[in-house]
């Protein structure tokens, strides 16, 4: 009786296991999410400091739209519910300011200086008006919360008359979920990566995010993995068994672009041109 009720325990693990981590099967999405995929992203765009052009800058999509990359770039909204794109939530690195995105209005943000540059954090809408579609956007949605899906509703505002490509991805479950009950038409990605990446963040969470059962909330089209970390088995599983196009950051060398190129669908890249 004890044998088979362990088999039983097993079998039902199994089970949840499989069903948590399945995206979007739909075959005409991830036809989308592949075409996507015909193109290298450029991290943040294409910035470099030797270059005086910082990350998440207009000089940095500028320079990406030159060199034929898409585009991957990070949104956080600020307490006037203003949409701007920068990746931290803390001035402190990138602008050498006290206090976070979220808590300054759009005024306070648009005095700083990016990296010691000429250039500020740009709005959403200036990035949207200077890409006119010409290349894709992976547009990851920050939050600080699991619960704080405010931002979506704002950020499908400003794109419900971007005629451009564009994907949105987020490490946040819930926000893919709420384009998935509001605007089902968008591609939508999950975001992934390994323990080691996540040092302050309760064991759980951790699990999830390395193991992909946040997919159980986001059915996501594709994945957005740290390459370090993809040779996780449940990058594997989605890849081999259920088809879904896995996307590999941060590729830094012509080694690792050759390596994510090889086995993944693409590569967002930083601090080289492939």
């Amino acid at each position: 009786m004890g044998n088979l009720l362990l088999v039983i325990v097993i079998m039902a693990a199994a089970v949840f296991y499989f069903r948590a981590i399945c995206p979007q099967m739909d075959k005409k999405r991830r036809r989308r999410c592949l075409a996507f995929a015909q193109w290298d992203y450029a991290h943040r765009g294409l910035w470099d400091l030797e270059l005086q052009i910082p990350e998440n800058s207009l000089p940095a999509f500028s320079r990406a739209i030159r060199e034929k990359a898409a585009i991957e770039l990070d949104v956080r909204m600020t307490k006037d519910k203003q949409l701007v794109v920068i990746h931290d939530s803390s001035l402190k690195r990138l602008c050498g300011a006290e206090g976070t995105v979220e808590t300054s209005s759009y005024a306070d943000l648009a005095s700083l200086s990016l990296s010691g540059t000429e250039y500020s954090i740009p709005l959403l809408g200036q990035v949207l008006r200077l890409v006119q579609g010409r290349v894709p956007l992976l547009i990851e949605i920050k939050t600080v919360s699991a619960s704080d899906t405010e931002i979506c509703s704002f950020l499908y505002k400003e794109l419900e008359f971007y005629t451009g490509p564009y994907m949105v991805e987020s490490f946040n479950p819930f926000t893919l979920r709420w384009f998935h009950q509001h605007a089902p038409q968008v591609l939508t990605g999950q975001l992934g990566t390994g323990f080691p990446d996540l040092p302050e963040q309760n064991p759980i969470l951790r699990a999830a995010l390395w193991l992909l059962l946040f997919n159980m909330i986001s059915r996501p089209d594709f994945i957005s993995y740290n390459l370090h970390y993809a040779d996780c088995i449940s990058i594997r599983i989605n890849q081999f068994l259920y088809r879904t196009p896995v996307f590999v950051w941060t590729v830094r060398s012509m080694n690792e672009y050759r390596q994510g190129t090889a086995q993944y669908s693409t590569v967002i890249f930083e601090n080289f041109i492939p």
